[in-house]
């Protein structure tokens, strides 16, 4: 007799289940296994994480290999089914590493089936994120005159994905009226910025331009938002938001 037994791996990010993790203290990675097995017998999954960017496979604080197992024993009804396996990991020192999880089958003790092609982009998720710094373009620090034409700078330090497009959208947000904030002809001052890295880390630096006249004692920051694979109708669900850089904007002194 001759079984025929198959399966496929689709790996995200538990959170919102796209394939871009913020790598911020601890995040799982959801690992969902299709699979066609055999009435009645025990299976077991051992899957792995491995590092793309580092060339190795993760390992924890304490020099152990990040992995995770299930044992599946399917019935006539459920031949074919899926199990999700979760990897628990501290992403702090992980962000513009790409991550593709491997996996292996067993059958008793024997390794009957590996799926493990770094290249795979359905087992593939990155490891992202970014933090902004904003300041008075005319002398780098955090206090703006109130003048017809002033620049608010905002530097941008990201561990992106290396070869693939985002867009950085950012706008000013004024504490005192609790609303982003608008130019004389009542357009929003905002602003976007389009980076496709070749290495996975680096900086940039969006520049507003606006007349502060009558903003003298207000609070302003810089409402930044990162967007994947930018188009318009992207901008309501960004994949990471940051509310740094507070600006202060100040009446000249005499």
């Amino acid at each position: 007799t001759v079984f025929l037994i198959n399966f496929g791996t689709t790996a995200v990010d538990q959170f919102d289940g796209d394939k871009y993790v913020v790598a911020e203290g601890q995040v799982t990675i959801n690992d969902t296994i299709d699979y066609c097995l055999i009435a009645g017998q025990t299976f077991r999954f051992v899957g792995r994480l491995y590092d793309k960017t580092a060339g190795e496979i993760l390992k924890d604080s304490n020099n152990n290999e990040v992995r995770v197992e299930a044992v599946v024993t399917p019935n006539a009804n459920n031949c074919c089914n899926s199990i999700t396996l979760e990897f628990n990991i501290d992403a702090d020192e992980l962000a513009g590493h790409t991550l593709v999880v491997f996996e292996k089958l067993y059958h008793g003790g024997d390794l009957i089936m590996t799926h493990e092609d770094e290249n795979d982009e359905y087992q593939t998720v990155f490891l992202i994120n970014f933090g902004t710094y904003a300041f008075d373009g005319a002398d780098a620090d955090k206090y703006v005159i109130d003048e017809s034409n002033v620049s608010i700078k905002d530097t941008i330090d990201y561990c992106l994905v290396a070869d693939q497009t985002f867009v950085f959208y950012a706008n000013l947000y004024d504490k005192k009226t609790g609303r982003r904030l608008s130019d004389s002809n009542g357009e929003l001052v905002d602003y976007s910025l389009e980076v496709t890295p070749t290495t996975p880390c680096g900086a940039a630096t969006i520049e507003f331009n606006i007349n502060a006249v009558g903003l003298d004692g207000r609070d302003i920051v810089v409402w930044d938002e990162l967007l994947a694979h930018w188009r318009p109708e992207f901008k309501t669900k960004p994949l990471l938001m940051a509310w740094r850089g507070l600006k202060y904007t100040r009446e000249a002194a005499d």
